[in-house]
């Protein structure tokens, strides 16, 4: 069941042909990372604020890209 995109939280897609865009944006997220992602969405006309709301939130159900911590700390200097 498709709802309007009006509210948040549960929002779904009801543009198929944007749902494609997006859907392959975060195809280029994955593969080739946020940059390229942006410059294939800003290409095909996706608002920014759109954009940065789709690459910055993991997908449901997964996990967050970075976790506490995920960075090693520095190798020490000799």
């Amino acid at each position: 069941m498709e709802q309007d995109g009006g509210g948040a939280g549960g929002e779904r897609r009801t543009d198929a042909a944007l749902a494609a865009l997006i859907d392959q944006g975060i195809g280029f997220d994955a593969d080739c990372g946020a940059t390229i992602a942006w410059a294939f969405l800003a290409r095909h006309g996706v608002p920014p604020a759109l954009i940065l709301r789709v690459l910055a939130a993991p997908g449901e159900g997964s996990a967050p890209r970075r976790t506490r911590g995920a960075t090693a700390p520095p190798a020490p200097l000799q």
